[in-house]
């Protein structure tokens, strides 16, 4: 959030910066400093009723929003813990859905999409076609008990 750190750190240079927090209104503080220090292409990292309340400035500023899960901090511990693990999907599965709406309530958290000439971060304006790959993180099987989610061992 330091504008001559980020000077220091090279933005001037960036072709690609990320603003990837758990606080939402972090990301877009930093996504429009980015933005108005030049750096072409920004990414915010939002939860859906994040990017709701940020649609507007969003919008207009040419950010990109890559939607997070609601319950970011459980897949946060899930990850550090070691229940979680990076997989890799078929882009076809979500095909017709919004980014993000079919992968995370099937336990799988898109960020990167891998076309076979490029990588590129999975936004919500990403469209995928046939043999593109999604990569991100796996939870372990879920199922929803008194609408709480319960991580259970893929062994179980």
């Amino acid at each position: 959030m330091d504008e001559s750190a980020l000077e220091e750190a090279g933005i001037g240079r960036m072709s690609r910066f990320v603003a990837a927090t758990p606080n939402a209104e972090v990301n877009v503080l930093a996504a429009q400093l980015a933005t108005e220090l030049g750096v072409p292409h920004v990414v915010v990292l939002l939860r859906r009723s994040d990017a709701k309340i940020f649609q507007s400035l969003l919008k207009s500023s040419g950010v990109s929003v890559m939607l997070a899960p609601e319950n970011l901090t459980e897949w946060e511990l899930a990850l550090t813990g070691g229940a979680a693990h990076v997989a890799r999907r078929s882009a076809d599965h979500g095909a017709n859905a919004e980014p993000g709406d079919a992968w995370l309530d099937g336990g799988f958290f898109p960020f990167v999409v891998e076309t076979t000439h490029d990588r590129s971060l999975y936004t919500a304006k990403t469209v995928t076609a046939a043999g593109d790959e999604l990569i991100g993180v796996q939870l372990p099987a879920v199922r929803t008990h008194s609408e709480e989610r319960i991580f259970i061992d893929a062994g179980n």
